[in-house]
């Protein structure tokens, strides 16, 4: 859709003028209704296929705890048929543009602040941080006067939402580029507070000998952040990765410079303080320049690990450390410390054997590597299948610089797709140069395990300098929506029209402790002959953004669940049986 035809996100009015009027949802997944409440008892596990199922752990004996399910009445589209004719429609924001080309404004963070039913949005820019408060129908009130109470929050880049300190609601914390990053508390209402203590500022870890950045700053540029409780103590950690100063004057732009700023690890205390460990992590970590990556369980033992995506991979190759029983030590490196331009990170498991799959955007390449377990040694190995699945640029399309990626199910047909961001990035190394115009591409994956991109016939083929990017549904008619940084213009939301997919929204919650939304979690969905899995991550993937503590299944044909089996941060699992599909399951750890 041409720049011209773009509405108003901020302003009711105009929004109602972008296609169909949005109708309040009658039991909306979104909305706040009366719930009915299940028990699921740790016997309910007994019915598990331990021979068949990934949901019962080969590596450890599993333990069941009891849950209480809170599940509201199953959603109807009304209207199936106007996806047909329109997947989704266009809105757009009223932020300024960056004018600094690069990673300004690249990040969004999508989170339900004040615990109203809706999910609000973040989006850091250059000039400060803007605050929308949502409302039914997928609305928005423009509030940040009101709700960030912050001194600056200038040449921001992103974030992430977590609740830090336990106490029931969601926190922020806002990566900056070059420029201290500043940690928002919740103050129970929505209204997000900086919270300045010295633990987790950046001025009080600066780079010493590093190179000098924009105005001679020593202070890194921040990428990416991630939240987890790595040593499953009951907490969440941060992980925070860094970028560098290319020098863009050499011959050789990929391996002639050093080595980036340092990465930072914080170990929460449990009172909602940190300690800075980022000694746990090797050189090699720390030299890379990051631009993605966070805490995932790459190997399915219920421990969070931590992977990296960098740019520049001939001299700073991405990396991987395992968590060995909160341990972080190196593996997989003949596996996955491979040579990237890496820009941003999808990962999901895109193959249903269990483990993730890695999609990471390159300069002029996609890498989708998917893994796959030698038996009988049981070792996990990954295979780059991006051409052999059809993921890739389409140059005669000028697509060339991929940012932000994600999995998910765009069309509800029980299988994931795989989103990409393109954009213009400003350089005067003239290997670095590309297309202005660079339109974003959403793979639809066939029944035959391949992908299209269907971004051009669905209308989403956005070519503003796209960079991060999240998926989540906004409008409560379970199916995903997406929200899209532009740095040269408003800022971007793909509201989805509802269609024939069955679908289901997890949301696992652990009503005592510090991690009240189970961050970290595994949840697996059995339906229709198929099982789905999914994780709660509090950043980590796309590009310097965050989505909702909550996972989100296309189920197809399948009316009926089977079973919802979650395995919590600290390994123990519940189970769930005979879920109707499409509504939202609320899983309280008892």
């Amino acid at each position: 859709m041409a720049q011209g035809q773009r509405t108003v996100l901020g302003l009711v009015a105009v929004l109602l003028a972008c296609g169909p009027a949005p109708k309040d949802p009658p039991a909306d997944s979104q909305e706040p209704t009366d719930s009915t409440v299940l028990t699921a008892t740790a016997d309910s596990a007994d019915s598990a296929d331990s021979a068949d199922s990934a949901m019962t752990s080969t590596k450890t004996k599993d333990v069941w705890v009891d849950a209480r399910v809170e599940m509201g009445e199953p959603l109807v589209c009304e209207d199936p048929s106007a996806r047909a004719s329109q997947p989704y429609d266009l809105r757009v924001d009223a932020d300024v543009p960056n004018s600094f080309n690069w990673l300004h404004g690249g990040g969004i963070v999508v989170a339900d602040f004040d615990a109203d039913g809706y999910h609000d949005i973040l989006t850091p820019n250059e000039s400060g941080s803007a605050y929308y408060k949502g409302k039914a129908g997928g609305l928005f009130d423009h509030v940040e006067d009101v709700a960030l109470a912050v001194s600056d929050l200038s040449f921001a880049g992103g974030g992430a939402a977590a609740d830090y300190d336990g106490d029931g609601d969601l926190d922020a914390y806002i990566l900056r580029y070059q420029a201290p990053n500043v940690l928002l508390q919740n103050q129970g209402d929505g209204r997000l507070v900086q919270i300045n203590d010295g633990t987790l500022d950046a001025e009080e870890s600066l780079c010493p000998g590093c190179p000098d950045g924009i105005g001679g700053s020593d202070v890194p540029p921040t990428t990416t952040v991630s939240w987890g409780d790595f040593d499953r103590d009951g907490d969440l950690d941060l992980y925070v990765g860094n970028y560098g100063v290319p020098d863009q004057t050499g011959a050789i732009p990929t391996s002639d410079f050093g080595p980036a700023f340092p990465n930072y690890l914080y170990r929460n205390r449990g009172d909602g303080s940190f300690d800075d460990v980022s000694e746990l992590l090797p050189q090699i970590v720390h030299d890379g320049y990051t631009y993605a990556g966070g805490w995932h369980d790459v190997d399915d033992d219920g421990w969070l690990d931590l992977l990296t995506v960098n740019d520049f991979g001939p001299a700073y190759p991405n990396t991987v450390m395992r968590n060995d029983a909160g341990s972080l030590v190196e593996g997989w490196r003949d596996h996955l410390w491979v040579e990237t331009t890496g820009m941003g990170l999808g990962i999901a498991d895109l193959n249903r054997d269990g483990y993730l799959d890695l999609l990471i955007p390159e300069y002029d390449k996609l890498s989708l590597w998917r893994s796959s377990v030698v038996v009988p040694d049981e070792e996990i190995w990954w295979l780059d299948v991006a051409l052999s699945l059809n993921i890739s640029p389409n140059s005669g399309r000028n697509q060339m610089v991929g940012w932000g990626a994600e999995f998910g199910d765009m069309d509800n047909d029980a299988d994931l797709d795989a989103l990409v961001a393109y954009g213009f990035i400003g350089t005067v190394h003239p290997n670095w140069d590309n297309p202005a115009a660079q339109p974003d591409a959403i793979y639809l994956q066939d029944e035959d395990g391949t992908f299209d991109d269907v971004a051009p016939a669905w209308g989403m083929a956005d070519e503003g300098s796209s960079r991060g990017f999240t998926v989540a549904d906004m409008n409560g008619d379970g199916f995903l929506d997406v929200l899209k940084r532009d740095l040269t213009g408003p800022n971007v939301m793909w509201m989805s029209r509802c269609g024939e997919g069955n679908w289901l929204i997890v949301r696992p919650r652990m009503d005592e402790g510090a991690n009240r939304f189970a961050i970290g979690s595994r949840v697996w969905v059995e339906a229709g002959g198929l099982l789905h899995q999914g994780d709660v991550r509090a950043g980590g993937s796309s590009f310097a953004s965050s989505g909702p503590p909550e996972v989100h299944i296309g189920l197809g044909d399948a009316e009926l669940v089977d079973a919802v089996v979650i395995r919590w941060p600290d390994g123990e699992k519940s189970r769930v049986e005979d879920v109707v599909s499409n509504q939202v399951v609320t899983v309280h750890r008892e």
